[in-house]
């Protein structure tokens, strides 16, 4: 009885010491594993964030030629504006010599 309990005990202590290494083993792929998703993953949002920034980076450059483009349309806008203004005087000038030119000559007649 005594050889069966430790016949029993070695197979006992034999099948743990073979469980915990299984789990150690285990623990190791898993951990392998784990690392290449978390590598993967890692290595997916570093070219996503590339990508952003380049994107940023397009959007800023197209921003800026955008305001250049807003800045040149305003100071066209603001000589038309004076040369508007500049017709409109150089009508209102020929009109009134007109009028006066018509009144001296009906001065005349």
């Amino acid at each position: 009885m005594n050889e069966l309990l430790t016949t029993l005990a070695l197979f006992t202590t034999f099948t743990a010491i073979g469980a915990g290494v299984m789990c150690v083993l285990w623990l190791q792929k898993l951990r392998r594993a784990l690392a290449k998703a978390l590598n993967e993953a890692t290595n997916q949002q570093i070219r996503t964030t590339q990508r952003l920034a380049d994107a940023v980076s397009a959007v800023q450059r197209q921003q800026k030629m955008y305001e250049q483009q807003l800045h040149n349309l305003a100071q066209a806008n603001m000589r038309l504006r004076q040369e508007v203004v500049a017709v409109a005087q150089r009508v209102e000038r020929g009109e009134s010599e007109n009028r006066a030119d018509n009144g001296s000559d009906r001065i005349l007649h």
